[in-house]
């Protein structure tokens, strides 16, 4: 906006650092729409108000109005998203209106439970897995997970660390911290990365650490609109705040609340030159108080790691195929079920990159596969490789996880 008022408003917010760039666009955004309903311009608003400004008052509670018939808005959406920026842009040109703020109708959200973050990853993807468990290690907001970058972990992941350090620049008040993510999320994001290598991603320290599917960063809406259809797949309402207040209130049980605020990335004030402790002293304090919220791979069972690994190799090589082997994969209740049923996906997926139509075939037991076939897949680990290549067996593909699916 070229007016005076307008520039003068956002510098002022800038400059005193109370809002974040995504904040600042939501205000401009609001004050474009009112200046469309009022008809007139941000200068022209200021000029009336000060003449009037019991008139702009009741205009701005007319558009308030209007705006909450029309877009079916809670009153927490229109105490934030209108009339706060509206009374802001005023307050910054001398004009204090005495519009009062709706009440927010808002049920604060809980954090999650370990046992609900396990639902949420039962149903996830390889990217969905990866961003809700570095949240739930980090504490991270959505608008500070966006900045991530490979580089921001690359030497200590490389390094096999499984706590590993990030310093952070927190975007709402330019305010510098620090925090760290645990094994959970270094084994996720492993896996995660090794998916967007093996698609042809090339990953260097610019790379976004969680990325679209074209390897650009997310945005903030980005990441909201990712929760949605988590909430949808899984039926439990979840968000990035969600995780966030779940890094608050399971490591505050054992870490101390500065520690925790301050990988939070909130505002210590004059504490944090006098009580905070050098990093590797807080790393050990969030290694001690990370069995709050560690969900280690032995609280899922083989077979549904198991069948996240498959899942992750179909997405992967025959994605139109995926809700199909999905649905199949969902009723499996047995490892010895999953053997027979494994054999005939990986025969599906060596028809479909061969171009034969391959419908999924009547299911066999494992040992019936080994005796009647000499054509038989296995998944195995890279230490067991070289002896199966040495018997004949073939690379077929590399899962996102590491392991090597092979055939004979």
């Amino acid at each position: 906006m070229g007016f005076e008022s307008s520039r003068r408003w956002i510098n002022g917010v800038l400059a005193e650092r109370t809002g974040s760039n995504y904040t600042v666009k939501g205000y401009v955004f609001a004050l474009w729409d009112f200046c469309q309903f009022a008809g007139l311009n941000p200068d022209e608003l200021v000029d009336l108000a000060r003449r009037d400004r019991s008139r702009v008052e009741d205009m701005v509670r007319e558009w308030v109005v209007k705006r909450q018939k029309e877009r079916k808005l809670k009153r927490s959406s229109i105490a934030y998203s209108y009339v706060a920026p509206i009374k802001s842009f005023f307050r910054y040109n001398d004009v204090r209106l005495r519009v009062k703020q709706p009440k927010s109708d808002a049920v604060p959200l809980s954090p999650h439970s370990l046992e609900e973050i396990r639902e949420l990853l039962s149903v996830a993807n390889v990217r969905e897995r990866a961003l809700i468990l570095l949240l739930k290690d980090s504490g991270l907001s959505r608008e500070d997970v966006v900045k991530l970058k490979y580089g921001d972990i690359r030497r200590e992941f490389e390094a096999g660390k499984e706590f590993i350090h990030i310093r952070m620049l927190r975007g709402k008040g330019k305010i510098a911290y620090d925090t760290f993510i645990g094994r959970n999320a270094v084994e996720a994001l492993r896996a995660y990365l090794n998916f967007r290598r093996n698609r042809g991603e090339k990953i260097t320290d610019d790379s976004p650490l969680i990325a679209s599917r074209g390897g650009k960063p997310l945005t903030p809406k980005g990441i909201s609109t990712l929760f949605l259809r988590l909430t949808k797949k899984s039926g439990i309402e979840t968000s990035a705040h969600r995780l966030r207040k779940t890094f608050e209130s399971y490591l505050g049980l054992s870490a101390p609340s500065i520690l925790v605020k301050y990988w939070m990335g909130h505002s210590l004030g004059v504490e944090k030159s006098y009580f905070l402790p050098p990093i590797e002293k807080q790393r050990e304090e969030y290694i001690k108080a990370y069995r709050q919220i560690d969900i280690s791979e032995k609280e899922l069972s083989e077979v549904e790691r198991r069948k996240q690994q498959i899942l992750d190799m179909v997405r992967l090589l025959i994605p139109e195929k995926f809700e199909t082997v999905k649905t199949v994969l969902m009723k499996v209740k047995s490892a010895r079920e999953l053997d027979s049923k494994i054999e005939n996906i990986m025969a599906v997926i060596r028809r479909e990159r061969e171009g034969f139509e391959a419908p999924m075939v009547k299911i066999k037991r494992k040992k019936e596969v080994e005796e009647d076939s000499e054509d038989c897949q296995k998944i195995v680990c890279e230490d067991e490789l070289e002896g199966y290549l040495k018997r004949g067996w073939k690379v077929q593909a590399v899962l996102p996880t590491g392991k090597i699916v092979i055939e004979k």
